[in-house]
């Protein structure tokens, strides 16, 4: 039976959609699955001891700001014992460029009740972002599209006016 239930839950890390990382209480990587690692490209990373603050990663919250050590969603789980859940942040990928994540994490108790391992899930949500950006740009040509089209009304409201009243002198 514990063969099986492993064999099971070695399937569902590698089915998962979304990338689960294990960290000790030291912030080194104990368990990462084939998601987790695309996600980050740890094969194109040189990481060492304390993977989870790396300055490769260059965490950075929801505004773009650099994620402090205590903001990591590792720190907070360490700190309250306590889960984080869909904390939006970004990571710099190996080759340039950002990779926008929803992170959550909760942590894994030592039988002596000392948070012993920290549990991290994410999601990349990258391709959102990107759909974000574009609905925002599509909505600000919208906006250009009605400013310009109430300018237009407004310079051909009296033209027409003038034009109106030439006509009736001319046929008068």
């Amino acid at each position: 039976a514990l063969a099986r239930e492993r064999e099971f839950s070695a399937l569902l890390m590698d089915a998962l959609p979304g990338g689960v990382l294990r960290f000790n209480r030291h912030g080194a990587i104990v368990f990462s699955n084939p998601r987790a690692a695309a996600i980050l490209e740890l094969q194109q990373r040189a990481l060492a001891g304390n993977v989870f603050d790396d300055a490769g990663f260059g965490a950075a919250d929801a505004e773009s700001r650099p994620l402090a050590r205590a903001d990591h969603p590792f720190s907070r789980v360490l700190a309250t014992g306590k889960p984080v859940y869909d904390m939006p942040l970004s990571v710099a990928r190996p080759g340039g460029g950002r990779r926008f994540l929803s992170v959550s994490a909760a942590p894994l108790f030592a039988p002596d009740g000392v948070i012993d391992e920290v549990v991290v899930n994410m999601v990349d949500v990258s391709g959102q972002k990107a759909q974000e950006r574009q609905l925002a740009h599509a909505l600000k040509l919208e906006s250009l599209g009605q400013l310009a089209a109430g300018i237009a009304h407004e310079i051909n409201t009296p033209v027409q006016y003038v034009l109106g009243n030439l006509e009736f002198l001319a046929n008068a």
